[in-house]
């Protein structure tokens, strides 16, 4: 972004007979600018207020039934059923379990929500019979 602006004051002085020609243009990348920044932080506040709302998905009451099959998941808008063949693979941190249908969807599951350590452990054999 330097070497362009530098580079645009170069010709600006090399050039001072299409000064106006310079400037449309300059104008033009400085509203260009302005509109893809603005599109982007607008963008962000209309994700930030679906998912944040009262009524989403996101914050909404999200009820799990663990089975040696598989499990059950149901929330205010959806339900859905998995069997643990299902994963590819999952990982985990200290506080979730993540269980990778492929590379770019993943279930969470709250490792609190699952109840003791042994708990968690008997999850994940089920996973890796």
């Amino acid at each position: 972004m330097g070497v362009a602006i530098a580079s645009y004051l170069a010709l600006y002085r090399k050039y001072p007979f299409i000064a106006t020609e310079l400037s449309f243009v300059a104008g033009a990348f400085a509203v260009s600018t302005l509109f893809i920044v603005g599109n982007s932080v607008y963008k962000r506040s209309l994700c930030r207020r679906a998912m944040l709302s009262r009524n989403s998905w996101f914050l909404s009451r999200q009820d799990v039934e663990l089975t040696e099959n598989g499990f059950h998941w149901s929330g205010a808008s959806s339900s859905a059923e998995y069997i643990w063949g299902a994963f590819c693979y999952f990982d985990e941190d200290k506080t979730n379990l993540y269980l990778f249908l492929d590379n770019a969807q993943a279930v969470v599951l709250p490792k609190k929500a699952l109840g003791t350590p042994e708990q968690v452990e008997k999850v994940k054999s089920w996973l890796h019979p």
